[in-house]
């Protein structure tokens, strides 16, 4: 995992479409230095990880990743049901992270 920042869950960040939250996010020290600890963040971190539930579809988490982009995402992560993640760079699906490239394709889901 990258060493000069953090991951952090819940971070709110303002969109187009209003303020949007993705589950977990990554930002760089430089990210911190630039916008400190703003609520929301004027700009998105550079990885936005959303993981859907049955309170979320897959077409609103696809717009949330376009916001997310628009506001200077790098890599936007989307995890389904089972623990599939699928990896996008600019507006792209990719194969492996960019940022990360030994996270997995799967990770295991609690279903208790």
């Amino acid at each position: 995992m990258k060493s000069d920042g953090k991951v952090f869950p819940k971070c709110a960040v303002e969109t187009a479409e209003g303020v949007k939250v993705p589950d977990v996010a990554w930002a760089s020290s430089a990210f911190f230095g630039i916008h400190s600890v703003q609520d929301p963040y004027t700009a998105a971190p550079e990885l936005c990880i959303e993981v859907h539930s049955p309170s979320i579809t897959i077409q609103e988490l696809s717009g949330k990743r376009l916001l997310y982009f628009q506001r200077g995402a790098h890599e936007v992560w989307i995890c389904d049901l089972e623990g599939h993640v699928t990896f996008f760079a600019a507006d792209d699906e990719i194969d492996n992270s960019h940022l990360f490239p030994e996270f997995p394709k799967q990770v295991d889901v609690d279903s208790d």
